[in-house]
């Protein structure tokens, strides 16, 4: 009901409500033996009056004409019958009581339930609007972020051009049927019309929109087509149909608006099922009780089986399926589609009471030749008249045979009628006959429809023409129509012109000219710039098919075509493109930055198309998958066949072991974090432990007093946890193979087991809903949870989850709700609830700030752990954070892998090669390898390059380059891969050296390089070329002067040599762990050493200070580290710790000389009087390194501040802006001549950018970015140059010069693969 209708039957419903109120007031005072009824329909009748006046002061215009008729028709009978009579008013006057209640209590009953009926409507219709009350300008820019494909709608111009009603009194039958459908109240809410290609399907669809449209139903279209960048997969399919419907209800609009608010990018990220769930069934959902009331919502979608995904249409059609309440929601769909398998198989699915469908090949024959012989009718009598023919053209009995011809289908009468009176020089009589007499020369069921295709060809190139033009003819149609066919998008004739221009087309009338002959199968517009299309796609596929066009000289080959194609393209780009052509400030200016006239106005049309590229994907670490096989080997999908537990070896593909219980199937199945080892309980109860290597048994126990529930290894892989069904949880040395302890809890089985972190803790949930926790050193016992509402973990290890710190704990309680605990008390810190479904995973960020929820429907949530608030909604059911925090990877049951950046806070990249919905993804240790599973099959990604490997097979001469650097004298860069070390000329990009080993370390001048390898330590020369082998080690480092070289050994000890003769000048000892960090001081007089701080053991110094001269180990230190940093004049040494302080030793002295709080990654001046640190809030702070006083605060915005000093300049430079420490200031010219001396190019933190003093200057393929999981090593700079190492094995040289900087000049580059 529009505007003004609405307010006037508001106003006289709040009439008449108010006149039956009255008048039940009256009643209430004369008439005693029926006040409860009198009551219950006053009181009924004043609640609806009252919702009414709201609705009325608020001038809502969205009300149910239907439904406020009927309820104004129940108000009058109810107030006529209530009305008094002339016998009661005479009465009345004399004083008597006569007055009567007319109703029974049972018709009252039958009233106040009609009225509550529509007083809920009403109140619905209130609560919607109040709820959410926007401006109509607001609500349009908020619709406006849903994307629109406006050509999908049936009667967009390019639909115009592509399908028209059915005619007049054809197609009666069908239509009828589909109608009546769509008239009938029935819970069958879907009707599939099905048929083959050509017999007219996208007309009928077209017919039902324009008369659903012209009864003034709501109805929304997507019209699908194969080859359109828009109209070829679902992206825009949802948004689209959810802008048409809401212009057909205001409170389906606000609704949806309410989505867009919550979600502003829900129409651009989301994943269909979610923007189906909340775009469209949801928001329905909230208008239950109005869709009862008025009339349903109706979506036609045509060609279904034009949808080129094929995940996408099994998707859409799942979700159909899925929709139970389709009725209740007032929905009804009407599809058209061929009837390929997996529609049919999508429809197979679906309950019968869903949907009815209607093969169009089942209407009979000659109903169906009698339509197409009036179309044909119709259409030929234009011809007639356009052509001056005779009256009595065409003959009857030409009609009969080409509708005979036609054999059902439409196509083939369209395509006739416009081959005969396509041309202005056509004959159309002998067109007519030359259809009517020709004899098809194949048996396919399209023989007729592909000798009307033939014949439309073959007249294109008829006449008298010379063999030699006779063949130039040929091939320019080749070159144009296998373009036309093979574009992803239909382009304008002058477009296409600009992609063809050459000895073929050589102007744009050529062009035309060969189009005039082909308008019976291309639609060419008269405007230039509308796109030309084929006009049915039935003609593409006759073109490409050998099969069917028998023909050579018309028969397109699909490989060349595509080939020329790419040829033109590249030419096109070529001769259009040029440096800077849109003249703007910045080579690193984004094209958000840019306004679209800027573009437009440089770029032609003809080059607006998108470029892809694809690279090599790196090796990674072991993979374990299980699944079941048959005893031939064959995999299947029966739990009671044999299972299988296999370790794969990303780098090649290959099985790495295959391993498999004597009998029946694995019960539990665990992978130590160091790969090392497999733990398995089969059925039979026995307890395995496997050597993944050796793919053998390292350990069997049968002897258990109680059956085996779960497991766990220790972070470090020694020990191994194993809950049993009697409640107890036992410690096995994994080894040793002895058992450690036994731990006694409550007498309920143990669900599942996880470690702490800092292997410390242990925590159990428990069957009986609680979670125990365990100190692991002592096997004391810390805390119990209470019993409900706490809920243990549903039989999922990772329902209970240890923050990366080891300081909370979260637990699931219940299906929604996880509760963090503070480990020491036990304390709940906050409730962190997810009302989107059951929650299916927990996980922590590796720094611990964020908690990760993913629940059953697609959704994951991501908590600030310290404020307790919910961050971001994310798309997913399974997910996994990368080792370094940056990416957390989520899998959809949308068949897609998104990987969100954490810290963009957006989706980084979106893997699409899934088939099936994605069950599992991981990261591997090292975070540069992304592993997903779908339907047993697993999917390798590099996740720097975001690229699907496609095949097991690995070309071991381009491997990933882990880490470069430069020499001191920037003369060498070294770059290292696996097991691999290459040197380098950054001038001439010649590998000088390469050999085996790791570690490289450079001595001062440039002329020394030390690094390891199986053979031992490698000392190598320069200048010279000679190697020296010393003692073996496995980590070495030059001191800066190189005189001095120090190496790690197995056996813990640290050996200090002499570099001229070899000699060893000295052992230190005192680790009882493997050493990972060496660091030499500038003098090379103190040696800093470290074990691997995520290792602790009882006793034992993680970090030593060593006096070089004497042998003396002069300090240590108890706590995790992090680094290590000498001052240039080595008097003090740096060393920032986990827990984020930096502290600060005399070296000299060998004592503690001041701590800072809070502070990480320590920066000298060269003079070492002052250094520089940053901390968590974004704040660079400079310390005098005498005295410990603080000096200045720099606050910065980048994500990892670039800290500098310049020798002789009392001034920290962060991001290349210089801030003085004393009153002198520079002035600019300082500033710029200094600024100019630093060396601020870098690779941004995104690894996409090249940057110079913050400044974006080059972007970098995905194949040239540096390998993600060592940002810090895989570039190195040195003055104008930088050089990076990618995961893919290729090195690229840069060089920047002046001219660049300030003029957008050229760079030097070079690409270097390793050989």
């Amino acid at each position: 009901m529009e505007g003004l209708g609405a307010a006037a039957s508001v106003t006289a419903l709040l009439q008449i409500t108010a006149e039956v109120g009255k008048l039940c007031g009256k009643y209430m005072q004369e008439v005693r033996h029926a006040q409860k009824d009198i009551e219950r329909l006053q009181s009924k009748v004043s609640a609806l009056h009252e919702v009414l006046t709201r609705i009325h002061n608020e001038s809502h215009s969205d009300m149910p004409t239907a439904t406020v008729q009927k309820c104004l028709e129940e108000l009058r009978s109810i107030k006529e019958r209530l009305e008094p009579k002339h016998r009661h008013i005479a009465m009345n006057r004399m004083g008597l009581r006569s007055l009567k209640w007319p109703f029974t209590s049972k018709e009252v009953g039958a009233q106040v339930q009609e009225l509550e009926e529509y007083l809920v409507i009403f109140s619905t219709i209130l609560q919607l609007n109040i709820h959410e009350k926007v401006s109509g300008a607001e609500q349009e820019l908020l619709l406006e972020k849903l994307p629109y494909a406006g050509d999908a709608v049936f009667n967009s111009h390019l639909n115009d051009q592509r399908h028209r009603p059915c005619l007049a009194n054809t197609r009666v039958d069908v239509l009828g049927e589909v109608m009546a459908w769509a008239a009938d109240p029935s819970p069958q809410c879907i009707f599939w019309l099905k048929g083959l290609a050509g017999m007219g399907k996208s007309t009928i669809a077209t017919t039902v929109a324009f008369e659903l449209k012209k009864k003034s139903r709501p109805v929304a279209s997507y019209f699908f087509q194969r080859g359109h960048s828009d109209l070829a997969h679902v992206r825009k399919l949802i948004p689209t149909i959810v802008r048409q419907l809401s212009q057909y209800s205001s409170s389906y609009r606000q609704s949806v608006i309410t989505a867009i608010k919550k979600e502003p990018g829900i129409g651009d990220t989301a994943s269909l099922q979610e923007q189906y769930d909340k775009l469209l069934v949801k928001p329905l959902g909230k208008l239950a009780p109005l869709i009862r009331a008025q009339d349903p919502f109706f979506i036609v979608m045509d060609a279904l089986d034009e949808c080129d995904v094929q995940r996408d249409l099994r998707m859409l059609l799942k979700l159909l399926a899925g929709t139970d309440d389709m009725p209740e929601l007032g929905l009804k769909v009407f599809v058209t589609s061929r009837p390929e398998l997996p529609i049919r198989h999508g429809f197979q699915l679906m309950p019968s009471i869903l949907y009815r469908n209607l093969a169009l090949q089942n209407v009979p024959r000659s109903v169906v030749d009698s339509d197409i012989r009036k179309y044909l009718s119709y259409e030929l009598k234009d011809v007639q008249h356009d052509f001056c023919l005779p009256a009595h053209w065409p003959a009857t009995e030409d009609l009969d045979i080409l509708a005979r011809k036609a054999g059902g289908l439409f196509i083939f009468a369209a395509t006739a009628c416009r081959y005969i009176g396509g041309s202005s020089l056509a004959k159309p009589p002998d067109r007519l006959q030359q259809i009517c007499t020709s004899v098809a020369t194949n048996t396919l069921m399209t023989e007729e429809l592909d000798q009307m295709y033939a014949i439309v060809l073959q007249s294109s190139i008829r006449g008298k023409y010379t063999e030699e033009e006779r063949q130039s003819i040929r091939n320019r149609y080749h070159y144009i129509v296998g373009c036309i066919i093979m574009l992803l998008d239909p382009i304008p004739i002058s477009q296409l012109y600009s992609l063809l221009n050459g000895p073929l087309v050589e102007s744009q009338e050529e062009l035309e000219g060969a189009l005039q002959t082909l308008h019976a199968v291309f639609d060419v517009p008269e405007a230039t710039g509308s796109p030309i299309q084929m006009l049915h796609l039935s003609f593409r596929d006759f073109l490409l098919d050998p099969n069917r066009c028998l023909d050579r000289q018309f028969w397109v080959d699909e490989q060349q075509a595509h080939r020329s194609l790419t040829t033109d393209c590249i030419r096109l780009l070529s001769s259009s493109l040029s440096r800077n052509m849109c003249g703007l400030p910045s080579l690193g200016t984004l094209k958000s930055e840019i306004h679209p006239a800027t573009i437009e106005n440089a770029l032609s049309p003809a080059v607006h198309w998108p470029v892809d590229s694809a690279s090599f994907l790196p090796n990674g670490k072991l993979l374990a998958t299980t699944y079941y096989v048959t005893e031939s080997g064959e995999e299947i999908d029966d739990e009671q066949d044999v299972q299988r537990l296999e370790i794969w070896d990303p780098q090649t593909g290959a099985s790495q072991a295959y391993l498999k219980p004597p009998t029946g199937s694995f019960v539990i199945e665990k992978l130590s974090p160091d790969g090392h080892n497999v733990v398995s309980v089969s059925f039979d109860g026995i307890l395995r432990l496997w050597d993944t290597a050796k793919a053998e048994y390292r350990f069997i126990s049968g002897n258990h007093a109680s059956t085996i529930i779960s497991a766990a290894f220790s972070f470090d892989s020694q020990f191994l946890a194993l809950g049993s069904e009697d409640g107890s949880i036992r410690l096995l040395d994994v080894q040793k193979g002895d058992w450690h302890y036994k731990l006694e809890g409550r007498s309920e089985q143990v669900e599942a087991l996880i470690f702490s972190p800092d292997g410390t803790m242990i925590a159990a949930t428990i069957a009986d809903e609680t979670v125990q926790l365990w100190d692991f050193q002592t096997s004391s016992h810390r805390f119990t949870t209470e019993g409900p509402p706490w809920k243990a973990a549903g039989f999922r290890d990772n329902q209970v989850v240890f923050s990366p710190h080891s300081k909370l704990l979260a637990s699931q309680s219940g299906d929604i709700i996880i509760r963090l605990l503070d480990v020491v008390t036990g304390k709940c810190r906050f409730k962190f609830e997810c009302y989107s479904g059951y929650i299916r995973i927990v996980t922590f960020s590796p720094d611990g700030e964020l908690l990760a929820l993913a629940s059953n429907n697609d959704t994951v949530q991501l908590w600030d752990v310290q404020t307790g608030s919910c961050r971001f909604i994310l798309t997913g059911h399974i997910m996994a954070f990368s080792p370094d925090g940056r990416f957390l990877a989520l899998g959809s049951t949308d068949c897609l892998v998104r990987l969100w950046s954490v810290q963009e806070q957006e989706y980084h990249s979106i893997l699409d090669y899934h088939s099936e919905e994605v069950d599992a993804v991981c990261f591997s240790p090292d975070g540069r390898f992304l592993v997903s599973a779908s339907n047993r099959m697993a999917r390798f990604w590099d996740v720097h390059l975001c690229v699907y490997r496609p095949s097991p097979y690995f070309d071991s001469r381009r491997e990933t380059m882990y880490k470069v650097r430069f020499s001191p004298d920037g003369k060498l860069v070294a770059s290292e891969s696996r097991n691999k070390i290459q040197l380098w000329d950054p001038e001439t990009g010649d590998c000088c050296f390469d050999y085996e080993g790791n570690g490289v370390s450079f001595s001062s001048d440039g002329q020394l390089v030390v690094s390891v390898s199986e053979e031992g330590v490698r000392l190598l020369n320069i200048r010279t070329g000679n190697h020296r082998m010393f003692r073996k080690g496995y980590l070495a480092v030059l001191s800066p002067r190189g005189q001095l070289a120090a190496s790690a050994m197995t056996d813990y000890s640290i050996q200090l040599w002499n570099i001229e003769n070899g000699d060893n000048l000295a052992t230190f000892k005192g680790h009882s762990e493997k050493i990972t960090s060496l660091v030499f001081s500038a003098s090379g007089n103190f040696i800093a050493s470290g074990v691997d701080p995520c290792r602790p053991v009882d006793s034992c110094w993680l970090a030593r200070l060593w006096n070089t001269l004497t042998g003396d180990c002069i300090a240590t230190f108890a706590d995790c580290f992090d680094t290590m940093v000498f001052a240039p004049n080595s008097e003090l040494l740096a060393v920032v710790f986990f827990d984020h302080s930096l502290r600060f030793w005399d070296t000299r002295a060998g004592l503690f000389s001041f701590r800072l709080r809070d502070n990480y990654g320590a920066v000298f001046s060269p003079n070492s009087r002052l250094v520089a640190t940053r901390d968590l809030n974004k704040e660079v702070h400079l310390w005098d390194t005498q005295t410990g006083e603080h000096l200045l605060t720099i606050p910065y915005l980048s994500i990892e501040p670039r800290i500098e000093f310049l020798a002789g300049i009392d001034a920290v430079f962060v991001d290349g802006i210089a801030h003085e420490v004393g009153p002198a200031k520079m002035t600019e010219a300082e500033r710029a001549n200094h600024r100019h001396l630093l060396s601020d190019l870098q690779v941004h933190s995104s690894w996409k950018w090249v940057t110079k003093s913050g400044e974006r200057l080059l972007w970098l393929p995905s194949e040239r970015r540096p390998f993600a999981c060592n940002s810090l090593g895989n570039y190195a700079v040195w003055k104008n140059k930088i050089v990076i190492g990618s995961g893919n094995g290729i090195m690229t040289f840069l060089t920047f010069e002046d001219e660049f900087y300030r003029h957008g000049g050229d760079f030097q580059e070079r690409e270097d693969k390793l050989t």
